[in-house]
């Protein structure tokens, strides 16, 4: 896994979003930790009825939607100031409120807020 990803997610009412997180700091490899964090995070974060997510092949998968650039931007100054390879790092960004405050919510292409 990277050390910033994309997953799609699918929720039944709102229907198809992205998020953009931080990737390895649940572990380098199995992507499950992340997955099962962002369970836990989602109703708070509007998404209270998650069907599916699923972590992109690469960070293209979403570039079409609303605010990729943006996030991947604070991504690249959080990187170059933090220091995000160390365990003490990665241990204090397992909270759950640690992860809502990493967490960039992406718009798919053509989404129009029905509310």
């Amino acid at each position: 896994m990277e050390d910033v990803v994309a997953v799609k997610l699918r929720d039944r009412k709102r229907g198809d979003w992205a998020v953009v997180t931080w990737g390895r700091v649940y572990d380098p490899v199995d992507e499950k930790p992340l997955l099962d964090a962002l369970r836990r995070v989602a109703p708070r974060m509007g998404f209270p009825d998650l069907e599916q997510l699923e972590v992109c092949y690469h960070l293209g998968e979403v570039r079409e939607y609303q605010y990729f650039h943006e996030a991947l931007l604070d991504f690249a100054v959080r990187m170059a100031k933090e220091p995000y390879e160390t365990d003490a790092w990665k241990q204090a960004q397992r909270s759950d409120d640690a992860l809502k405050r990493s967490v960039y919510l992406l718009q798919r292409p053509g989404y129009r807020n029905e509310a």
